[in-house]
């Protein structure tokens, strides 16, 4: 006898066309993430590599900021002309020469080329551009009124914070005050010593001390000597400007000698005496200072006028074609004006009394001498709008050129010349 009805179990599974239905379910469901995914991960590389590129242009900003602009273009020259143990700009981005370029752009600009920079494991072109003109505005002045950052690059004078004394001499001669001492050790000598026949001469003597390898070894000192030409009273004393004898191991050698002195109006003389018997190739600057003792602020403009200094320069063999010392000054200056560049510079005022000898022979104008006024005759750029592009590698070399859509990342900053 039965007591219940048999029951079968159904075991067919999900037929085709629901397995089917099932897919294109998920399908549906799945395809914005699995597109969100891509597109994220697509957006991550992009950013990242922008990010590298930024940061590899703020590498190469860090860099020109820390290098003076000579230094910058040492490290860009030709390989096969400048041997340079040259400081990396970004990473490893200096490190092969063959992808280093110079390209001149325009006269108050630089350009330079960086390919196949490496950064973060990426390959780059960088493109870096130096230009003094927007800090060059002729028509402001730095004046009380103009402040010097306005037009940084408007008055060509010599700034000391620019020089380096691994290549350059640097000698601030005697104070006004300095020359009352002096007079007072000459009248201990002879109490009728007196400025109207008092000659003070500074000698200024460059030579070749040895060598360092093939690097010359090199010395610069600085006589001063005040003498009365009528009681023979004299006061005398050295110092040493420049020596390299540290220094030449690093190939450093003698580029300037800076010479800062005072005026003595008193003395019957001043002269300036310069030998470079080893023919060392450099410039000498001469920069006379504006007194700061009042009775004679209340006369500088007389005095400038009546002021005549002596300068003599001795380079045995050498003829004033082929000298190698070049002379820089701002003896056409009156310090009077100094503080107002538009008199300062005027035609006008500018004076033509100091005296120029070569080699024994006196009376030599300005210009065979080759002695050239500093102000008028070199620009100095102490300040650059500097950009930095980084761009996809290849860049530089390709057909198309410097294509805006190929650029990273770009950075603009401006650099100043220490």
């Amino acid at each position: 006898m039965k007591i219940g009805k048999e029951q079968k179990l159904n075991n067919a599974g999900f037929s085709l066309l629901e397995l089917m239905v099932a897919v294109l379910i998920l399908a549906v469901i799945s395809a914005p993430f699995l597109h969100s995914f891509v597109t994220t991960a697509r957006v991550n590389r992009k950013a990242k590599n922008k990010l590298n590129a930024t940061m590899a242009a703020q590498d190469i900003m860090e860099g020109l900021k820390g290098s003076r602009t000579e230094e910058i273009e040492a490290q860009f020259a030709d390989p096969a002309g400048v041997s340079v143990n040259f400081t990396l700009i970004a990473n490893e981005a200096v490190r092969d020469r063959d992808n280093i370029v110079y390209q001149p752009s325009d006269p108050d600009g630089f350009q330079y080329v960086i390919k196949n920079l490496k950064y973060q494991n990426a390959t780059y072109d960088a493109r870096i551009k130096l230009d003094a003109a927007p800090y060059r505005d002729k028509s402001k002045q730095n004046t009380s009124d103009t402040p010097d950052y306005v037009a940084p690059n408007f008055d060509p004078l010599i700034q000391v914070s620019a020089m380096d004394n691994s290549r350059d001499g640097i000698f601030m001669a005697d104070n006004r005050e300095f020359q009352d001492y002096v007079m007072e050790e000459l009248k201990k000598q002879d109490a009728a010593s007196d400025w109207g026949h008092v000659t003070r001469t500074f000698t200024i003597q460059i030579a070749k001390t040895g060598s360092v390898g093939d690097v010359d070894t090199q010395l610069v000192k600085v006589d001063t000597e005040y003498k009365d030409t009528v009681t023979g009273a004299f006061y005398k004393e050295s110092n040493t400007a420049y020596s390299n004898e540290v220094t030449a191991s690093s190939g450093c050698t003698l580029r300037g000698m800076y010479f800062f002195y005072f005026p003595c109006y008193s003395a019957k003389q001043d002269v300036i005496d310069i030998y470079n018997p080893d023919k060392i190739e450099c410039t000498v600057y001469l920069m006379k200072q504006k007194t700061t003792v009042p009775s004679e602020l209340a006369m500088l403009q007389s005095l400038e006028l009546s002021y005549r200094p002596k300068i003599n320069l001795f380079e045995s063999g050498a003829t004033i074609d082929n000298k190698k010392t070049t002379i820089r000054s701002n003896f056409t200056k009156n310090l009077y004006f100094s503080e107002d560049p538009e008199q300062y510079n005027d035609p006008a005022n500018q004076l033509n009394r100091a005296e120029f000898g070569f080699n024994y022979s006196y009376g030599w104008p300005a210009r065979y001498y080759g002695a050239e006024d500093v102000a008028n005759t070199e620009q100095v750029d102490r300040m650059f709008e500097a950009v930095v592009e980084i761009y996809e590698g290849g860049t530089a070399d390709s057909p198309s050129g410097w294509e805006a859509e190929k650029r990273l990342a770009v950075l603009e900053g401006s650099k100043i010349d220490q």
